[in-house]
């Protein structure tokens, strides 16, 4: 007697189509997979036929273990599962007559299928499509390939195969971030990437599940809000590059790239048609929405007034060192966290504070939600409504407005029932008076 290991794996198309085959030989042709699970053999090689290692495949894999084939005799072994199951090789023989049904149709893919890549070799794939997709936006090209290199850091999950990738690697990888001290923003975007790889890995069909990949809870929002006190004491200390583009920032709300590519050719400071401001177009970054014009308020004017001294070239904004280069971000950023760190303010205030700073006024005036998603150029009015923090005092306002409103109705409801009981009294009265006079017409008659 013979005996044979067989795991709990799909069938290769090469089971189906090959004639008899050496029982080594078609294990061997799964072990680019899986070697050391699938190319264990128990006893010597002989020749069997591809039916009997296909049902054996399949059988192993209706029941979701690992089972051994003992041959006494050909071609009617009896299948032993590894945990102590027997069965019979009738319900193999009907699992492949399906099997074969399914052929017919054509409804099995018997094309050869690829390697399945690892996640660094995937990378390529992943940042081409990513390209093409986002072409219009460089922002998102860089956030996936920024994000997709952190994950290449973690070797296990560099090295994996797309298809070995499963929660426990990816809890392991997790893990190890939060250990490194990573903020939990930081965390969910690689996750989110990760995820993004899978699922098109999955499209494509290069693995055949995607596992659940759940973000971490608890993400720190960046929520500060420069105060009018504060901003006072901020731009007083900073240079004039940075101070003008905090300015700029507080007045419109742009983001950095936006900001930093700002061109005159985009300012306009005659009011077009009815308009009663002039205006600056933003070109755009990030999504449809982020293309748009926002009107000059006279602070913003007066700081382009500024900034066309200084400016020499096609830019708004431009280098404190040298003024025919477009602004850095970078340089912002540091010259930024200098004069944050002689104030002594938190290191919360960042220079997206700026934009959401802007958007709290907005909502403190009493801008509706979807005009800040118009005015920031939003993708949803789910993030207009992050950007808006009421204070106690407009939410007591609120409430009063609301009283206002519910008394005012009151009032008219009121109003109303009275003039209607009113006119109904006088009516009644007006009826009474003509039945008095039409009686004694009615006796005359008689």
């Amino acid at each position: 007697m013979r005996l044979y290991l067989i795991e709990p794996v799909a069938e290769s198309a090469a089971l189906v189509r090959h004639g008899a085959l050496g029982c080594a030989q078609a294990i061997e042709s799964q072990s680019s997979i899986h070697k050391q699970e699938q190319a264990r053999r128990i006893g010597d090689v002989v020749h069997l036929d591809s039916s009997l290692i296909k049902f054996s495949r399949l059988a192993a894999q209706s029941h979701r273990r690992s089972l051994v084939v003992a041959i006494p005799h050909f071609p009617n072994p009896n299948i032993f599962f590894r945990d102590g199951g027997f069965r019979s090789y009738s319900p193999a023989t009907t699992m492949e007559a399906a099997h074969r049904t399914r052929l017919a149709k054509g409804e099995v893919d018997l094309g050869e299928r690829e390697a399945v890549p690892t996640l660094s070799g995937f990378k390529a794939r992943f940042i081409d499509e990513i390209k093409v997709r986002r072409k219009d936006h460089p922002e998102t090209i860089d956030f996936y390939t920024s994000k997709y290199a952190g994950l290449l850091r973690y070797a296990p999950l560099a090295q994996a195969r797309l298809n070995r990738i499963d929660e426990k690697l990816i809890a392991e990888f997790t893990a190890r971030m939060v250990k490194d001290n990573y903020e939990r923003s930081t965390i969910n975007r690689h996750l989110a990437t990760l995820r993004r790889a899978l699922r098109l890995a999955a499209k494509w069909r290069v693995i055949h599940r995607v596992p659940t990949i759940e973000l971490l809870s608890g993400e720190n929002e960046r929520e500060f809000e420069l105060s009018r006190e504060l901003q006072v004491s901020y731009l007083d200390a900073c240079p004039e590059f940075l101070r003008n583009w905090a300015l700029f920032a507080l007045e419109t709300g742009m983001r950095r790239k936006e900001l930093r590519g700002v061109k005159w050719s985009d300012v306009h400071f005659e009011p077009v048609g009815k308009a009663r401001c002039g205006f600056v177009h933003v070109r755009g970054t990030k999504s449809k929405n982020s293309k748009r014009n926002l009107s000059l308020t006279v602070a913003a004017q007066m700081i382009l007034l500024q900034q066309r001294e200084i400016s020499e070239c096609d830019y708004v904004f431009v280098m404190d060192t040298d003024h025919k280069r477009q602004a850095s971000v970078l340089a912002l950023n540091h010259a930024h966290e200098r004069v944050r760190s002689l104030l002594g303010m938190p290191k919360e205030f960042v220079l997206t504070s700026l934009r959401h700073t802007f958007g709290t006024r907005l909502g403190e005036t009493g801008v509706d939600a979807f005009a800040i998603m118009r005015i920031m150029g939003h993708g949803s009015i789910s993030i207009s409504q992050r950007y808006v923090h009421p204070t106690p005092e407009t939410i007591e306002n609120a409430f009063l407005a609301l009283d206002r409103a519910n008394h005012t109705f009151e009032l008219k409801m009121n109003q109303e029932i009275e003039q209607r009981d009113k006119w109904e009294g006088a009516a009644t009265v007006s009826a009474t008076v003509d039945e008095s006079a039409e009686k004694p017409v009615a006796l005359v008659v008689q």
